[in-house]
């Protein structure tokens, strides 16, 4: 028979579970956090630019309202090692809606501003935003449920809560005979003109863009029943 001693067993498996635990933190834990308690410091090498660099849209737009990148890749490293992580960004520059036009934006991420960014003093990603009167929303697309059917007494803020808050919509831009596309999600409303709760029958419900600088020809719908 094998004797096993049980103190030494006890203490092999701590120290295993103890290992893993560190391995573990070291995938998790920020560089920033790492760089603090080694005492080294981190520099950033590069961010990498978004996959999209130039977005069409039609005049009247609000910047706001535009789907932009929300985050980056940023490769730092402290000498020795070299991380990649996702850092919120922001996008400043100058922008009129209401003017036509290229609009470019510098990226702005003050979640570095501790950090040696030296070398990215000519390499900010940068966006293109164009206005143009060739951009037109062509078409929005229909919500997953088109129709209810609901009791008498129905409110309509009720209604509205189960209508979605956003729609897809495609603006094609055309210029020079090239026809190019691409789709944002937008803000919408819906809109019933004459809607009584207490009285059976049909309601129809028009999505309307709370921005009211975008405009499309048609609209999605929404019938409503009242029983």
């Amino acid at each position: 028979m094998v004797r096993v001693n049980t103190k030494s067993l006890i203490s092999i498996i701590r120290v295993s579970v103890m290992a893993i635990l560190l391995m573990v933190l070291s995938f998790s834990i920020s560089p920033v956090i790492a760089s603090a308690a080694s005492g080294s410091e981190f520099k950033v090498i590069s961010v990498q630019s978004p996959d999209v660099r130039e977005y069409n849209y039609p005049v009247g737009t609000s910047f706001s309202l535009m789907t932009l990148p929300e985050k980056l890749v940023v490769s730092m490293t402290d000498g020795d090692n070299v991380w990649n992580f996702l850092e919120s960004v922001t996008w400043n520059g100058y922008y009129d809606s209401t003017t036509p036009g290229v609009y470019w934006m510098d990226s702005e991420m003050t979640g570095l501003s501790d950090l040696d960014c030296s070398s990215l003093a000519l390499n900010k990603p940068v966006i293109k935003i164009v206005l143009s009167d060739n951009t037109k929303i062509s078409r929005v697309t229909s919500p997953a449920a088109t129709s209810y059917t609901m009791p008498t007494g129905t409110g309509q803020e009720e209604l509205l809560g189960l209508f979605p808050k956003q729609l897809t919509a495609v603006f094609t831009t055309t210029t020079a005979n090239v026809t190019s596309s691409h789709s944002d999600p937008e803000n919408v409303t819906w809109i019933c003109r004459g809607y009584d709760p207490q009285k059976a029958g049909d309601y129809r419900f028009t999505a309307q863009f709370t921005d009211s600088g975008l405009y499309a020809s048609s609209m999605p719908s929404i019938t409503v029943t009242l029983r």
